[in-house]
């Protein structure tokens, strides 16, 4: 289970490009396109939405929502890991153990 955990933390997360969003205040709509299914994410589920580009690691993401929030690393860890779960099982994000950035040509 700690590996999984620890494979999980250093994998690299992105948004479906078939889930369209908008933030609305604090909060953020998602609509995934082929399922035509709505979700609303709260203002720390917004932070790490627009956080999921492909170019950083899950722990670095949760590095920088600790930095705005005033949270235990355990419990972070613990929240940040059920909510991708649920994310990755609805298909809205994608993720890999390599960088999503694009290889660049020389």
């Amino acid at each position: 289970m700690e590996n999984a955990l620890m494979e999980f933390c250093e994998a690299y997360f992105k948004r479906n490009k078939e889930v369209v969003w908008r933030t609305l205040g604090d909060d953020c709509i998602l609509l995934h396109l082929e399922s035509g299914i709505y979700y609303t994410l709260n203002e720390e589920g917004r932070m790490l939405w627009e956080a999921l580009d492909g170019k950083n690691k899950l722990a670095e993401i949760q590095a920088k929502i600790m930095e705005q929030y005033e949270v235990d690393a355990g419990t972070m860890q613990k929240d940040l890991i059920e909510i991708m779960e649920d994310l990755i099982k609805e298909d809205l994000v994608k993720y890999d153990k390599n960088s999503f950035l694009e290889p660049k040509m020389s």
